[in-house]
């Protein structure tokens, strides 16, 4: 009897689980609609330019992207990460210039999210519209972007590229500079080098660009997900 009451309550709470983590999946994937009626909006509010073409937006917003960015078994040293990466062999620091790469969110036009370390313990991103550029902790990045939302929905993550010479450095002096405390507005308009307005990937890319390390996208949107191929040097790190 009492075998089959632990088996009734295990089958019970798999079930919750996965319910929750299939509900929290569908409406990630509901907030990342890609429709052409989606597109339409994003032109008329002026958030999108109307050169880029649908096509071109669904190419930059492919999910499929982010599932081949290649990097190793290896989980952010930090107190937040204790218990989660039991998985993981070896851990890492964050460094200056490290790039950030979510699939935890979509905000007005971009699926996933980026983000560029500054130093070891903080990341300056742009969340989305009607937000300014910003910096965060890298345990708010994690609970909101990273390895322990991902605990919640069973799908979000953040894998971490370096670039490992002094351009990385470099990279993030210039993201402080250029953007910490400037109320730049959230958008797609304007050219990739333009600052205002801008996006998360576009603020990396930018970043890297100005150290001749960046190569420019066949269209005129940057993407997180194409990030560590325009990114010269960019190299898989771990996971946060």
């Amino acid at each position: 009897m009492k075998k089959l009451m632990f088996l009734i309550s295990f089958v019970v709470i798999t079930s919750l689980i996965f319910y929750s983590n299939t509900a929290s999946a569908e409406e990630n994937n509901e907030s990342a609609s890609l429709t052409k009626e989606s597109y339409n909006d994003l032109i008329d509010e002026e958030l999108l330019p109307e050169d880029i073409s649908y096509e071109e937006w669904l190419e930059v917003n492919d999910e499929s992207l982010f599932e081949e960015l290649d990097v190793p078994n290896v989980i952010l040293d930090t107190d937040e990460s204790t218990g989660i990466g039991l998985f993981a062999t070896k851990t890492f620091t964050l460094k200056k210039g490290d790039i950030l790469i979510s699939n935890g969110t979509s905000s007005a036009g971009l699926t996933g999210h980026a983000g560029i370390a500054i130093n070891s313990s903080q990341i300056l991103h742009i969340a989305g519209p009607k937000k300014n550029p910003t910096v965060i902790s890298v345990a708010t990045w994690q609970k909101s972007y990273g390895i322990v939302k991902g605990q919640l929905d069973g799908r979000t993550h953040t894998k971490v590229y370096r670039v490992s010479n002094s351009s990385a450095a470099k990279a993030g002096e210039w993201a402080v500079t250029n953007y910490k405390g400037k109320k730049y507005s959230y958008g797609f308009t304007g050219s990739i080098t333009a600052k205002n307005p801008t996006y998360c990937s576009k603020i990396v890319w930018q970043a890297y660009n100005v150290q001749g390390k960046a190569k420019k996208p066949a269209t005129k949107i940057i993407s997180p997900y194409q990030l560590p191929t325009h990114i010269t040097g960019a190299k898989g790190l771990g996971i946060l």
